[in-house]
Formats: C-alpha cells, structure tokens, sequence
C-alpha cells in the first residue's frame, strides 16, 4: 500500500498555510473534530517538507521532489 507516516503539526499552523486546512478546520467538518487528520494521495517526504516550511519559513526542496509536491 501507499507509505503511512505521522506528521505532527498545529491546526492553527496549518490553516494558516493553506485555504484547503483552513476550511477543513473551520467548517463543521469531521476533521475539525478528530485528533489524527488522515490526508490521503500525498507523498509523506513531500508533506512533511510543506509543515517543516509552514513553521520555519524555509524549505529545501531537491529537483526529485519538485514532481511529488507539485
């Protein structure tokens, strides 16, 4: 199956970065409620890359990822 990986983060950081947390957390979604969010399709390295921007304000992103995050 596709690779599973924790990635901790605020849902007050990630709302911030992105309309699509945003309203997933805002809106009377089931997200919004529950303790573990669960984003399906997504390249785990690639994510965690994305948080790790959302709280440091930089990223280093290799030429072999720009096709996972795109």
């Amino acid at each position: 199956g596709p690779a599973q990986q924790r990635i901790p983060a605020h849902r007050l950081i990630m709302a911030t970065l992105s309309d699509y947390f945003r309203t997933m957390f805002e809106i009377n979604m089931i997200e919004a409620k529950q303790r573990e969010v669960v984003i399906k399709d997504v390249d785990p390295e690639a994510f965690e890359k994305l948080v790790l921007y959302a709280y440091e304000g930089r990223a280093i992103i290799k030429f072999s990822h720009l096709a996972r995050i795109a």
